[in-house]
């Protein structure tokens, strides 16, 4: 779930939610995150305590400091001596034993077309209508897409000569979870 859980909203409806995560029946990884990702010491806080019993992985996004582009799996961080992975790496381990952790560079896959994401996405008030057996055995990442909200350039765009194009957090996760439970690495190469 990449959402931050940074602060009350209706005390019954948070009880509900947190016992449905604790009882849901299979592992579930909720979005972490502390101060240095500019969290208020509040927000902090409430999030450990929320979370203190649910898995959690850390989703700050590898961004280049040259240009921005989001171009790293980040590996997660470490917090009074207990290392937090990163939403990606935490997402795999569920999955994948042996898992090595490190930040490594992203690779993006593409979909079926120019500007189409490689993986399926649904509004949350369609998730109702949708037949089990198309969400069995898979990995769920529920995630905003919002227009001006949690979006990151991607170096994307470059591959067709247009500027970086812009994506949701939620799905960036997803392509790194790709790279991490398929195993394959990305050598940096200049493009010039």
């Amino acid at each position: 779930i990449d959402i931050l859980f940074d602060q009350k909203t209706e005390h019954r409806k948070d009880a509900i939610l947190k016992n449905t995560i604790n009882q849901v029946g299979f592992p579930t990884i909720v979005a972490w995150a502390n101060q240095s990702d500019n969290l208020t010491n509040a927000q902090t806080k409430f999030l450990n305590s929320y979370t203190d019993e649910i898995g959690k992985g850390h989703v700050k996004l590898g961004r280049d400091r040259a240009d921005g582009l989001i171009r790293w799996i980040d590996k997660g961080t470490n917090v009074n001596g207990k290392e937090i992975k990163s939403f990606p790496h935490a997402l795999a381990s569920v999955v994948k034993n042996n898992l090595e952790f490190k930040s490594q560079y992203l690779k993006y896959s593409f979909g079926p077309k120019v500007g189409t994401s490689p993986f399926k996405s649904y509004e949350a008030q369609f998730v109702r209508h949708i037949p089990s057996e198309w969400l069995s055995g898979k990995i769920i990442l529920i995630g905003a897409d919002l227009p001006h909200n949690d979006r990151h350039h991607t170096p994307l765009g470059r591959f067709s000569g247009d500027q970086p194009s812009m994506m949701a957090g939620v799905e960036i996760h997803a392509h790194a979870l790709s790279q991490l439970l398929s195993g394959v690495t990305f050598e940096r190469y200049n493009i010039y």
